[in-house]
């Protein structure tokens, strides 16, 4: 899973996260380690300043299966974001260093044929440089239930609690894998989490090695900054992308995204600044073992 989407500029386009979705189901290994990369164009801020945003990645995950009815898992990802402006200015101090790092578990509960639930709290810290990282603490819970049809397709809804930097939110969310013909199915592209909820992804399984996918998603990245008062750093936008993937055997897994950003806010303390819209590109390799 890429819980990033593209980590798009800062965990949003791969998604940051977690890694993107495999191209087909392969045998399953237990281990995994994502490396992944975003690059964004500038947008344009007041005064005749600008604003870039790339981010790298590193996600470490391992699941197991526990029972025919029992399967726990355990993350940790760490994210190096860069949100450099042309100009410097007095609230973003710090920002071509952010550093993001998060860890969580997961239980997974097959309770019949039908139904399948799921657990998953979540630690994370977000902060830019020269800010106290002690304050930087986000914790939460996702929880989510599935129901499968006879047809093999699976529905569901998910709520996530995510006690946030200077912020609490919950948010619904909708799980999907939904099977369209041979080739197409509608699923989720991100893991919800800090970032947002799931998003929808239209995929084509071209053939076991190559699959393509279009999606979109709501996303919010959030950091601790050496504002007065150690204020919170907000970025709120849309994300749309194309996903390219190819899967040569069990172990390796390569995504290329290109994608845009649209509809952004920047929200710092009491400033609030509507930002253009972005195209941005990413690349995420995975290994599984």
């Amino acid at each position: 899973m890429i819980t990033r989407i593209l980590l798009l500029g800062s965990g949003c386009l791969v998604g940051v996260a977690s890694t993107a979705a495999e191209a087909k189901p392969a045998h399953i290994k237990p281990f995994s380690i994502t490396a992944s990369h975003i690059q964004s164009e500038d947008t344009e801020l007041p005064g005749n300043n600008g604003l870039s945003r790339q981010s790298s990645s590193l996600d470490l995950d391992a699941g197991f299966r526990l029972s025919p009815k029992w399967m726990a898992g355990v993350s940790v990802s760490a994210d190096w974001l860069d949100y450099s402006t042309r100009l410097p200015l007095d609230y973003s101090q710090g920002w071509d260093d952010i550093q993001r790092y998060q860890a969580g578990v997961f239980v997974r509960y097959r309770a019949n044929e039908r139904w399948s639930f799921m657990a998953a709290p979540k630690l994370q810290y977000a902060w830019s440089d020269g800010a106290n990282r002690s304050d930087a603490i986000s914790y939460g819970v996702i929880m989510s239930g599935m129901y499968r049809f006879d047809s093999g397709h699976f529905l569901g809804v998910g709520v996530a609690y995510l006690n946030d930097i200077k912020e609490v939110r919950t948010i619904p969310y909708l799980t999907i894998n939904w099977q369209l013909g041979e080739r197409w199915r509608i699923t989720n592209p991100f893991q919800a989490g800090f970032s947002g909820p799931a998003g929808l992804e239209l995929r084509y399984e071209v053939s076991d090695e190559w699959q393509f996918g279009l999606g979109n998603s709501r996303r919010t990245q959030r950091f601790l900054t050496t504002l007065e008062g150690q204020q919170a750093a907000e970025v709120e936008e849309w994300v749309g992308f194309g996903r390219v993937t190819w899967q040569p055997d069990d172990a390796l897994t390569v995504n290329l995204f290109a994608g845009m950003y649209f509809d952004s806010e920047l929200k710092v303390g009491e400033l609030s600044q509507e930002l253009d819209s972005q195209v941005a590109a990413a690349l995420a390799v995975k290994f599984a073992f």
